[in-house]
């Protein structure tokens, strides 16, 4: 992907139109903008050289060829944005630099007004002009935007790559472990839960609701709710831990398994059984679920309580 662009540089053969994909994290924002930054370095390399004037601009945030389109006042990016933001400056030529570049960060925001009204600037555009939109799917954008961008998607990276770059950046290993599998390949994720005081927290709730797998005991399941009420507000802290849950089943019920003599087949079903309900909670809450009654029946699908 890095070696694409780079080409693409030395080749002279820049796109007016780039599409990054990937979830928060998953270093398309960096990418993109070591790009937009390489484009207009002045040591015209494939790589920016970090010292030029463009350079050093860009890195004050006040490069004056690099314009952001962000929302105005709402929380979309509406036409009004697209005309003022975009369309009023791209019949002027770059202030001093060999582009103008437009960067939306959060291009998923632009409404489909937005996105016609902006169709004909990207189907046309001035010799000067690159875009840059980054979002977190493809498909937040209309199919006639995207098919006139080169789209790069950042796939998640396996989990051993995140654990051990989190590890060679001084992440003691357990910790590095743990934020690499719940990170979903990001690396950037995995270094802010590695970061956040509430991760040590999340990771002690989910060691004590495994510990709990088949109790059978109906006020201990719905006492594990407790755990689970201070992320009622903050889904993606909700999805962390279960996704914390899910990993400790791959040691706390072999461990117990073991202590208990259970068989591999036993093993394998009560795993299963709580896997599968870790899954079907954390599917649940993205789709908006009622966040206590879909907790509650986590619990009770763990406790063994309920198929």
């Amino acid at each position: 992907m890095v070696s694409a662009l780079q080409n693409s540089i030395r080749a002279g053969r820049v796109s007016h139109a780039f599409l990054f994909t990937g979830a928060p994290g998953s270093g398309k924002t960096s990418l993109a903008h070591a790009f937009a930054k390489t484009l207009q370095c002045e040591a015209g390399g494939a790589s920016p050289c970090c010292s030029c004037l463009s350079c050093r601009v860009y890195e004050s945030g006040n490069h004056p060829d690099m314009l952001y389109v962000n929302p105005s006042e709402r929380k979309s990016i509406g036409v009004d944005d697209v005309k003022e933001q975009i369309i009023s400056r791209i019949s002027t030529a770059p202030e001093r630099y060999r582009y103008k570049i437009f960067i939306a960060d959060r291009a998923d925001l632009l409404t489909d007004e937005a996105q016609n009204k902006l169709l004909k600037t990207i189907e046309e555009p001035a010799g000067f002009a690159v875009f840059i939109f980054l979002a977190r799917h493809a498909e937040d954008l209309l199919p006639t935007v995207r098919s006139r961008c080169v789209t790069f998607a950042l796939r998640p990276l396996p989990a051993e790559t995140v654990e051990a770059e989190l590890i060679r950046r001084g992440i003691n290993g357990g910790t590095a472990r743990a934020c690499s599998h719940a990170s979903h390949g990001s690396i950037g994720a995995a270094l802010e839960m590695a970061a956040s005081e509430n991760f040590s927290a999340l990771g002690e709730a989910a060691s004590q609701i495994a510990a709990s797998t088949s109790s059978q005991n109906i006020n201990a399941a719905f006492g594990m709710y407790k755990l689970f009420e201070p992320y009622k507000e903050n889904k993606e802290q909700a999805v962390s831990l279960l996704d914390m849950l899910y990993m400790r089943y791959r040691d706390e019920i072999t461990e117990r398994s073991a202590a208990n003599g259970l068989t591999a087949s036993d093993i394998s079903k009560i795993f299963f059984v709580c896997a599968d309900a870790v899954l079907k909670a954390k599917k649940a809450l993205q789709k908006n679920a009622n966040y206590q009654l879909t907790i509650e029946m986590l619990l009770l699908r763990i406790a063994g309580l309920c198929a």
